[in-house]
């Protein structure tokens, strides 16, 4: 008897879940907005992806939408999906902040982050930990950053003089995810990375394998719950486990080491009667962002901002240790989220961009020429001194490059969010309860949007440029609104120091294979990014 009345309980929820598939489906059909016809209950549209590849993802997604167009619906498992490729949704759902939320899907992040900033999905966990992390990329704070920028830029450049003779084949994602994890540790955990180190080049291959297998398994929809990931796709999922395991304790020995420190120094102060919340390296977590303007908005720990710079550079980890919620301080586990989040985002996807700048600047001569002239018209000297933030701010053309690369190679592919209430966009109601996709790897290659999309034009983001046509709401490789990428401003300056101190001292050549794009957390390539490097003669 127990056995029939499961059965019929199973019958019937499948029934009543493809009833409510076909009821939203068709809803969204009388709007226009068409999709796959063969939903299933429980698994909704999910065989579409059975056979999917991190590399075939971009044929498969053009393939969708030449089918179905710019704006379709499609279901995975229980989760309604709108798929945009169009400025006019980016700009009304991103920038509209009260009416959204971070989907489900991105519990997936949780797996290799943790509940850090990107994961987590709570509004109000969200909020506070914005506020904690949001001094570390204070435009007045980030000149604490630019010596460390420069000088590791300079260390690259040294790795690679032995392959500059002009016929060595580099994968430049190699040595720039070298270079910006060593970035990101040391503005983030006060922490030298050292290539020969036998825990750090273990580190560094463990968060490259992690990234490989999160690919394959995001473009699987079935994987994503850790049940039948386990149950599934076992062997991947104990290997992950296990790299993790080891990535996890690499920080949690950092982050012990930095508390010790941190506790002693606040004895040390007590000791000699000093309040520890005097201490000038700590940080407000008052502190306001409304996307282009930051404010600290209790000063009171500095006479003038002039001090900070007389200070050593405050790490992020720093600000974790000395930060508060609901008066509370944050756990060791709450850090180590916070830590590998901000080293997931700030390390591959600005590895990544920056390798496909160096590419895309290897295939077009003029366009490094150009960018070379502007480097020494604003250096002046560059032989003979450091870089400064009014260097990095006046080389315009240098960032369009980088933009440009960032649109053609889509280094940040997707992004969502979880409608909380009904949207109305032109005559069309997208309701509540929808996940919307915003596909930037189409819409940057859309004719209708970017002026002949195929073309590397840096040119086209150029204020003044008659190729600068298109939507500003259309180059969402930050995000938008305000959730948009707190690290903006940091990955754009890390990488103009880069490319800056590359070109002084090289000519990019292109050489090697083309690059083969595949999904993980940013569009990587199966072949690597390949390019060629030729001392230039005048070379520091």
């Amino acid at each position: 008897m127990f056995w029939i009345l499961l059965i019929f309980e199973i019958f019937f929820f499948l029934l009543w879940d493809y009833l409510r598939l076909r009821k939203i489906k068709c809803y969204f059909a009388k709007q226009g907005i068409r999709g796959p016809s063969n939903t299933l209950p429980f698994i909704g549209d999910a065989l579409l992806f059975f056979g999917v590849t991190p590399e075939a993802i971009y044929k498969f997604g053009t393939g969708l939408f030449e089918q179905y167009g710019k704006v379709f619906h499609f279901w995975l498992g229980h989760t309604s999906v709108l798929v945009v490729a169009d400025p006019k949704y980016y700009k009304h759902i991103l920038f509209n902040f009260h009416v959204t939320s971070k989907p489900k899907q991105y519990e997936l992040f949780a797996y290799i982050t943790g509940n850090g900033l990107i994961a987590n999905r709570s509004g109000t966990k969200s909020h506070a930990r914005r506020k904690i992390i949001s001094p570390t990329f204070h435009p007045r704070l980030l000149d604490q950053y630019i010596q460390i920028f420069d000088e590791i830029s300079i260390e690259l450049i040294q790795q690679l003089e032995r392959y500059a003779d002009g016929r060595t084949v580099v994968d430049a994602f190699f040595w720039t995810s070298r270079s910006t994890l060593a970035t990101i540790l040391e503005t983030a955990l006060d922490t030298k990375f050292n290539s020969d180190n036998i825990n750090h080049a273990t580190y560094m291959n463990n968060v490259l394998e992690i990234m490989h297998l999160f690919g394959e398994r995001a473009v699987r929809p079935w994987l994503h719950d850790e049940f039948f990931y386990k149950l599934f796709d076992n062997k991947n999922y104990r290997k992950s486990q296990k790299l993790l395991k080891s990535v996890n304790a690499f920080y949690d020995q950092i982050i012990q080491y930095k508390r010790q420190e941190y506790e002693l120094s606040t004895k040390i102060l007590v000791g000699n009667g000093i309040d520890k919340n005097g201490d000038t390296t700590k940080i407000s977590q008052e502190f306001h962002d409304d996307d282009d303007k930051s404010k600290l908005t209790d000063i009171n720990d500095y006479d003038d901002m002039s001090t900070v710079k007389r200070q050593q550079p405050i790490s992020f980890i720093d600000i974790l240790l000395r930060s508060h919620i609901n008066g509370e301080p944050l756990v060791d586990r709450e850090i180590r989220d916070e830590v590998y989040t901000i080293i997931i985002a700030g390390n591959d996807t600005t590895a990544n961009a920056l390798a496909y700048t160096m590419y895309a600047v290897s295939c077009y001569p003029e366009i490094q020429e150009k960018i070379y002239k502007e480097i020494l018209q604003v250096l002046k000297s560059p032989w003979q001194r450091s870089l400064t933030m009014n260097d990095l701010n006046a080389m315009k053309y240098l960032e369009c490059t980088i933009k440009e690369a960032m649109r053609m190679y889509s280094t940040v592919p997707l992004i969502a969010r979880y409608l909380l209430e009904d949207i109305k966009i032109d005559d069309k109601i997208i309701p509540a309860g929808t996940t919307i996709a915003f596909t930037s790897l189409f819409s940057n290659n859309d004719p209708d949007i970017f002026l002949r999309p195929k073309e590397f034009r840096p040119e086209r983001f150029l204020t003044e440029s008659n190729l600068n046509t298109f939507d500003p709401f259309a180059f969402i490789a930050f995000a938008g609104g305000p959730r948009k990428c707190l690290g903006e401003r940091f990955a754009m300056l890390q990488m103009k120091c880069t490319m800056i101190r590359l070109l002084l001292n090289y000519e990019l050549i292109r050489l090697g294979v083309e690059p083969k794009p595949a999904y993980s957390v940013g569009m990587h390539s199966k072949t690597g990014i390949n390019i060629g490097l030729k001392k230039r003669i005048n070379a520091i």
